[in-house]
């Protein structure tokens, strides 16, 4: 039996995300797909947002990925 699969936040309405949810830490990968820009395009443009969570894995909370100002 496959794994049960985690439900995208791009099909949730960002403005019923609560205070928690928007400071979840996101993989950077699934901040790409949120954000339409590239993994490299993180590492060039939005450093400051990036989070180093151990020494090979990076990840970004899911406000600055959806771009939602505090």
């Amino acid at each position: 039996m496959p794994a049960p699969r985690r439900r995208h936040l791009y099909e949730m309405d960002p403005a019923k995300l609560s205070f928690i949810e928007l400071n979840r830490i996101i993989p950077i990968s699934e901040a790409a797909e949120l954000s339409s820009i590239s993994p490299d395009g993180w590492y060039r443009h939005h450093r400051d947002k990036l989070i180093q969570l151990t020494e090979k894995r990076i990840g970004v909370r899911l406000r600055d990925a959806l771009f939602i100002e505090d």
